[in-house]
């Protein structure tokens, strides 16, 4: 008899919730014990035995019917197996991550971890200062030790089979307007993807999760930023930034500005106040360039 269908067992006969790997730990305590538990300020990353404890984060590539990438990212709650979020684009960056972790953030909980891989849209400053906003433990991924990355390894295989091959999609579009009915096909009806034999979403009501409030909500859209330079104005009133010439007064001529890429677009500010403002599709080379934000852009 294997470990999940023990747990299985033991949860619908006993009323005793165990994890697989608890049992694995017991049975083969060599195999499966933490060589690094207790040393230093490492922490043990084994599956966390309550919702909101950990999250996993990974972006996966698929290739669409008509020939065109598009990039998934997902984060999952380490207990119920759940996706807390889960959208597509066209690019890979971290303005994408930050919606994703926000949107999760908001709409299920705040995590005690937050584990990803080292792609560089993850693995930066930006993504390590929204963690630290909320005492969030950054979890990157180690290429000796995974963590658990394998579990979204699985959790790619899982959405390759039942939505992209199942659908088959032509366009970005496409998928993007079937990913509702597909969370809800994931967290509520695939039953044996959580823990025992329970749906996600069944799972999550094991705990009461601290969400982002609208204060928080709203220092986290003014302070967050990508990238920031100090600018001085010319005697025609412009500047250059990333590659682009933006108009701010010829009133400010000689004047140093702070210019940032933000959530909400690129800002000018002068001595810390906010004087301009660019939306992200007529002004950001790379990050939204001919793609649709208005369902994102804060």
């Amino acid at each position: 008899m294997g470990p999940w269908n023990l747990a299985l067992i033991l949860s619908k006969t006993k009323g005793v919730h165990v994890s697989t790997m608890s049992i694995l730990r017991t049975l083969c305590s060599e195999k499966y014990r933490n060589p690094n538990k207790n040393e230093g300020n490492e922490v043990n990353y084994y599956e966390k035995h309550r919702p909101y404890a950990m999250y996993h984060a990974d972006t996966m590539e698929v290739i669409l019917g008509n020939g065109d990438p598009a990039y998934q990212i997902s984060i999952e709650d380490d207990y119920s197996r759940a996706y807390v979020s889960m959208e597509v684009f066209k690019s890979k960056h971290t303005y994408f991550v930050i919606i994703c972790m926000l949107q999760a953030f908001m709409m299920y909980g705040i995590p005690k971890l937050f584990h990803h891989d080292n792609g560089g849209e993850y693995n930066n400053a930006t993504v390590k200062w929204l963690l630290k906003q909320f005492d969030i433990t950054d979890v990157p991924t180690k290429i000796e030790n995974p963590k658990g990355n394998g579990k979204k390894e699985k959790a790619h295989s899982q959405d390759r089979k039942y939505f992209y091959e199942k659908h088959n999609f032509q366009t970005i579009e496409d998928v993007k307007q079937a990913i509702p009915d597909y969370l809800n096909f994931r967290n509520n009806i695939k039953a044996q993807w959580a823990k025992y034999g329970e749906t996600a979403s069944e799972a999550l009501k094991e705990a009461e999760p601290r969400k982002i409030s609208d204060d928080e909500l709203e220092k986290i859209i003014r302070e967050l930023y990508f990238e920031k330079k100090n600018r001085i104005v010319k005697k025609d009133g412009k500047l250059r930034f990333k590659g682009k010439t933006y108009y701010i007064s010829k009133k400010l001529k000689g004047t140093t500005i702070e210019m940032r890429v933000t959530l909400r677009g690129v800002e000018a500010l002068h001595d810390g106040k906010l004087i301009k403002r660019w939306k992200y599709w007529k002004h950001v080379l790379n990050i939204a360039v001919d793609y649709s934000l208005e369902k994102h852009l804060l």
